[in-house]
């Protein structure tokens, strides 16, 4: 609500009803209707703000155990902003999700509430020392090092909002080297310490989809639903979460 009217996504709320719809209806591994929280617009429904997914993650965190089986949704724009101390980052950049509170930067370096990739890889790195095996689904535009391609389409809306769009000035990024090999660029919730925590055997498994690259963005778009009644509405959905459901669907038995 902070954003421009042009910058609202309609795909983020039917993302989350379909991936609830299938962890508690279809999943092979069973997820109980009280084990499956979503924040978001729809009505009932606490809002994605910075605090309350931090809180939430935090909150799985503290209760997880080895051998749970975790999974993570987040549907959204993705942006970036210049890093903050951070020497790990090669193009001078941290990825950022922007929460359900984001504001405009008005003309500083940084937003308010967003969530950067450093505090994701904190918040996933504690999950996984539970013993617990994670997995992340990102559909938001600097997500990460996984893409698909999709066809040229005048419905498509695209999930990234560039930072000067944002309030935070071109200037700002002026000392920015970007890495030679871009597509090399670290995934948005992954850090050193998330990559190699596997290698000792005390935590948990990992295994993230993105649907775009860190530095590439991912779209939104109608497609045709079916009611209950057999009439048919069209209806947004990210392209990438709407793929991967959709593949899922049509196998029943995959894990």
């Amino acid at each position: 609500p902070n954003l421009e009217d042009k910058f609202w996504l309609k795909g983020p709320k039917n993302d989350a009803v379909l991936v609830r719809d299938y962890l508690v209806n279809s999943a092979p591994v069973e997820f109980k209707p009280e084990n499956v929280l979503t924040l978001g617009s729809d009505e009932g429904q606490e809002l994605a703000t910075r605090e309350a997914i931090l809180r939430e993650l935090a909150n799985l965190a503290a209760k997880a155990k080895k051998g749970d089986f975790v999974f993570l949704q987040f549907s959204g724009h993705g942006s970036y902003q210049p890093a903050i101390n951070d020497t790990s980052e090669q193009d001078g950049r941290d990825e950022i999700f922007l929460s359900a509170d984001t504001k405009m930067a008005g003309g500083e370096k940084f937003m308010p509430n967003v969530i950067t990739d450093d505090e994701f890889g904190a918040a996933f790195t504690a999950i996984r020392k539970t013993g617990a095996t994670l997995w992340l689904l990102f559909d938001s535009c600097n997500s990460g090092t996984i893409t698909r391609g999709a066809p040229s389409d005048e419905e498509l809306v695209s999930r990234e909002i560039k930072p000067w769009d944002l309030g935070i000035p071109e200037t700002a990024f002026a000392t920015v080297t970007p890495s030679e090999d871009e597509g090399a660029e670290r995934a948005l919730p992954i850090d050193a310490s998330v990559m190699q925590a596997s290698e000792d055997g005390s935590m948990g498994d990992m295994i993230a989809f993105f649907a775009a690259q860190s530095n590439e963005p991912t779209p939104e778009k109608g497609f045709e639903v079916t009611l209950a009644d057999g009439s048919t509405i069209k209806q947004n959905y990210g392209v990438f979460t709407y793929t991967v459901f959709e593949a899922l669907a049509r196998n029943p038995g995959q894990t």
